[in-house]
């Protein structure tokens, strides 16, 4: 299963293709006649904030899940050192 891409990355940008000059200024002049001039700050602006937004969740759930890996091997010492202090120690040699 694909999620949708997120992040700009080379994946998300095979899904887009090669997209040329004309391409983008068919795709410009759509935006236009749909919008009008008026419109299309707001949008621009819209996008913009969503892909901010976006690429803070992104960040904060990377630090979250870092932060998870550290705490549980912080964890995972604490539990061996235990284990070795409540281990006999054989000075037998």
């Amino acid at each position: 299963m694909n999620l949708p891409c997120v992040i700009p990355s080379s994946s998300c940008l095979a899904l887009i293709g090669d997209v040329g000059g004309m391409e983008l200024l068919v795709i410009l002049g759509a935006l236009l006649i749909l919008f009008g001039g008026k419109g299309l700050p707001g949008i621009a602006r819209s996008l913009g904030k969503i892909t901010r937004d976006l690429q803070r969740a992104s960040e904060d759930f990377k630090k979250q899940l870092l932060t998870a890996d550290q705490e549980s091997e912080a964890g995972d010492r604490k539990s061996e050192i235990k284990d070795i202090k409540s281990e006999p120690h054989d000075t037998a040699g």
